[in-house]
């Protein structure tokens, strides 16, 4: 029995995309905790390293193999691909985040120093990574991701506490990751939308755009033909007087 190319396909970018949930903590901050750094006087020097600042490294590598999913999602052809897709992505997602919570509740980890734990380590980078794939997912595919929910409100409230989870812990306290949390809180409606917070990838986001361009289209209707009268005047006209004949 052959298979199809586009289903082939399909199985190829679920196998690239889920090893994605597969690895959770993968290097030891502990290995890492000293930099040898030479001092004014000539000596070295031991220089701790904590273990969120290991961590925001490996992270930040795994953000890639996250953008490089939903590249790979923009990049399908037709939108009942993509939406199957995203289901199954959603689905995985939302078996490793209750696990990883479950994991860190057993052992009575709450957001502080990053901990020393194999396990607990490993449940909390994989509670971390799957909020921030999850939520690239939200914002790029929104009515996708927003009417996959509606199936499954148990995920809603799963994300809800994860991304408060997440809110408290150092890997969000500032910068881009800070700013993603907050629209994915935006976008979700856990918290007030900012009044101009409008997501471009959503129908109404586009219907949005498209307004937006229809009405500067009109209100420049008449702008053109003003600057064609003033380089009308403006420009050489010949007078009735020899020239006419």
């Amino acid at each position: 029995m052959r298979c199809s190319a586009g289903v082939l396909n399909l199985y190829l970018v679920v196998c690239f995309v889920l090893h994605l949930f597969i690895a959770g903590w993968c290097d030891d901050p502990q290995k890492e905790n000293v930099s040898d750094e030479v001092s004014d006087t000539g000596k070295v020097t031991d220089q701790k390293i904590s273990g969120w600042d290991v961590y925001k490294r490996l992270f930040a590598g795994k953000r890639l193999d996250h953008k490089d999913a939903v590249s790979t999602i923009v990049a399908m052809e037709g939108y009942t691909k993509q939406y199957k897709m995203i289901n199954i992505l959603l689905e995985n997602i939302f078996k490793v985040i209750p696990d990883a919570q479950t994991g860190l509740q057993q052992a009575g980890y709450y957001p502080g120093p990053f901990p020393e734990n194999t396990d607990i380590k490993d449940a909390l980078s994989r509670l971390l990574e799957n909020v921030a794939f999850f939520g690239d997912i939200l914002l790029r595919f929104p009515d996708i991701t927003h009417d996959v929910l509606k199936k499954h409100q148990d995920w809603r409230v799963i994300v809800e506490a994860a991304v408060v989870f997440c809110n408290q812990t150092q890997l969000y306290s500032k910068g881009v990751n800070q700013e993603q949390l907050n629209l994915i809180s935006q976008e979700l409606g856990l918290v007030e939308k900012d009044p101009n917070y409008v997501n471009p990838f959503s129908r109404e986001g586009q219907m949005a755009q498209e307004q937006q361009i229809l009405q500067a289209a009109q209100s420049s209707k008449g702008k053109p033909k003003k600057k064609k009268d003033r380089e009308k005047r403006k420009g050489p006209r010949l007078s009735r007087s020899k020239n006419e004949l």
